[in-house]
């Protein structure tokens, strides 16, 4: 389960950094080969996208990574954080920074994951902790 989650998130992650760098100028992680298309320039994908990997990380208990994936359901719905509107550009903006912040969160609880299963002293240690 794990291991299905790692690669989810990981191409998870990379849809929406392509459907970021589509739609906004400021793209983090310029992709040179992309043509903006009206089916790609989709907030509501993004949304998708956050929801998809909101349900995966909370299955497994990562959330940090839930949380923020949250953050990206709903400004691809253009609302904020406490569900009030907001602008596209300004849900544009904050996408791009929680997708960078999201994923550190994901690489810091892959790193967490990786100990606990490998590591049974780590597990021990850790036993009443969650990522």
């Amino acid at each position: 389960m794990v291991e299905d989650f790692y690669s989810q998130a990981e191409e998870t992650f990379d849809l929406m950094d392509t459907l970021l760098c589509v739609l906004s100028p400021h793209c983090p992680h310029p992709l040179p080969h992309l043509s903006p298309s009206s089916e790609s320039k989709d907030l509501p994908a993004l949304s998708d996208k956050g929801h998809f990997l909101k349900g995966s990380a909370a299955a497994i208990g990562v959330q940090q990574v839930q949380r923020s994936c949250e953050e990206v359901q709903n400004y691809g719905k253009l609302q904020g954080k406490d569900e009030s509107p907001i602008s596209s550009q300004d849900a544009l903006d904050r996408l791009g920074a929680v997708l960078i912040r999201v994923r550190v969160e994901y690489e810091n609880a892959k790193d967490w994951l990786n100990q606990w299963f490998d590591d049974p002293e780590f597990r021990s240690e850790h036993a009443s902790l969650s990522v």
